[in-house]
C-alpha cells in the first residue's frame, strides 16, 4: 500500500512536471522507452535493488542505459528515484503516469471480446457508440472467444458490459433453477 502511494506520488510530480513544461508527449514517449528496456532487461532492476552498489554508480548505470535515448527531465527523474531508493517502483509510476495522461487527454481504453473477429465497420461502431457513452475518445483492443457463442463483452474504465449469449443462457438457467414446480 505505501509503495503504491508513493509511485502515484512519484507520477503526479512527474506529470506536474511534463504539464508545466508543456513536454507531456515527449515524456510520454520517454517514459515508454524506460518501461520496455526494464521490460526487456530485467537485471536492470535487480542491479539497481542490490544495497552493496554504490548510489553513483547506479546513477552512472542509468545514465549509460539512457543518456541521449530519454530527455534531460527524465533521466534527472530516475537518478532521482536511485538517491531516493524508488526504483523498484518504476513500473507501477510508469503505468500510474500513464493513466494519468489518459485522464488529461479523455481517453479510455475498451476491450471488445466476440466469439468471431469483428469486422472494421463494427469496431468503428464500437468505437463511436462507447465514446458516445463515456463522453471519451476510445481506444479498442479486440478479442475473439469462442465461448461466449454471441454477442460481445466490453470492458472499459473498469466496468463491464456483457451482452454475451453466454450470459443470457446463464441467466436463464438460473431463472429456471429458482422455478418451484407444482
Amino acid at each position: 500500500m505505501v509503495d503504491s502511494r508513493a509511485a502515484k506520488r512519484y507520477s503526479h510530480a512527474l506529470f506536474a512536471l511534463a504539464l508545466g513544461a508543456q513536454a507531456m508527449d515527449a515524456i510520454e514517449q520517454d517514459l515508454r522507452q524506460v518501461g520496455e528496456a526494464v521490460t526487456q532487461t530485467p537485471e536492470f532492476l535487480l542491479v539497481m535493488q542490490q544495497p552493496r552498489i554504490h548510489q553513483d554508480a547506479k546513477k552512472a548505470i542509468v545514465r549509460s542505459a539512457f543518456e541521449g535515448r530519454v530527455s534531460p527531465t527524465v533521466l534527472n527523474f530516475l537518478c532521482l528515484l536511485v538517491d531516493r531508493k524508488r526504483v523498484s517502483l518504476i513500473e507501477a509510476i510508469l503505468a500510474d503516469f500513464t493513466e494519468r495522461v489518459r485522464a488529461w487527454r479523455n481517453q479510455a481504453i475498451a476491450e471488445v471480446t466476440t466469439a468471431i473477429p469483428i469486422t472494421d465497420a463494427e469496431r468503428q461502431m464500437f468505437v463511436v457508440r462507447l465514446g458516445q457513452i463515456t463522453g471519451k475518445t476510445v481506444q479498442l483492443t479486440t478479442r475473439v472467444d469462442p465461448s461466449i457463442i454471441g454477442g460481445a463483452r466490453v470492458h472499459i474504465g473498469g466496468k463491464m458490459i456483457d451482452g454475451t449469449v453466454a450470459t443470457h443462457l446463464e441467466r436463464i438457467r438460473e431463472r429456471f433453477k429458482q422455478v418451484r414446480v407444482t
